[in-house]
C-alpha cells in the first residue's frame, strides 16, 4: 500500500500536496508495466476527489478487482500454483498481475504464486518465458527484467 505523510505526499494525479483535513486513497504497487495508463495509481496516493473525477477510475476499481479475486485473503495461506503446498515468504515468488483479457496467453499466469523449486523445475517455465520476453515490445520500466530474471528467462526463449 502507497505509504501517505500529509503535509508532504502530493496527490499523483493533481500534484498537489495531501493535506489532512483532505478525504485521501492509497494504491498498492498493483501495476508491473510502466506504459500501463493505470501505472499512475501504482503504489501512490490521491485526493479522493481526484480520484473520483478521474477519466480512469473504473478500470482502476476493476483491476484491483480482478487482483484481490487472484490473492489469497487475509488468513489463508497462499499455495502454490504447482504443487499446491501452502506457500511461506522466504522460499516463494509471485508474478504480477498482466492482463484482464481473458485471451491473452499470460491471463491464466496473473498473480500465479509459486515456491521457488517448484518454479525452476516447472515443465512449462520455458512457455512463461516466452511470453514474458515477448512483453519486451510493449513493456517499460523495471519490473519486467526483475520478473525475467526471478523466473530464470533467457532472451531466446519462445512460446
Amino acid at each position: 500500500m502507497a505509504i501517505i505523510l500529509r503535509g508532504l505526499t502530493e496527490c499523483a494525479i493533481c500534484g498537489s500536496i495531501l493535506q489532512e483535513d483532505q478525504s485521501v486513497r492509497g494504491f498498492p504497487p498493483f501495476v508491473a508495466n510502466a506504459a500501463d495508463p493505470l501505472y499512475l495509481f501504482c503504489d501512490a496516493g490521491v485526493h479522493e476527489d481526484c480520484f473520483q473525477d478521474h477519466p480512469r477510475r473504473e478500470q482502476v476499481i476493476e483491476r484491483l478487482a480482478a487482483i484481490d479475486a487472484l490473492i489469497s485473503p487475509p488468513g489463508v495461506i497462499p499455495r502454490c500454483r504447482i504443487c499446491a503446498q501452502e506457500l511461506d515468504w522466504d522460499n516463494s515468488w509471485s508474478l504480477p498481475f498482466f492482463t484482464l483479457d481473458k485471451s491473452d496467453p499470460l491471463f491464466e499466469f496473473n498473480c500465479a504464486e509459486f515456491h521457488k523449486v517448484c518454479l525452476a523445475a516447472w515443465n512449462r517455465r520455458s512457455e512463461l518465458c516466452g511470453y514474458l520476453v515477448g512483453l519486451k515490445e510493449t513493456w517499460t520500466g523495471p519490473h519486467l527484467e526483475h520478473v525475467l530474471h526471478k523466473v530464470g528467462c533467457t532472451e531466446t526463449q519462445t512460446p
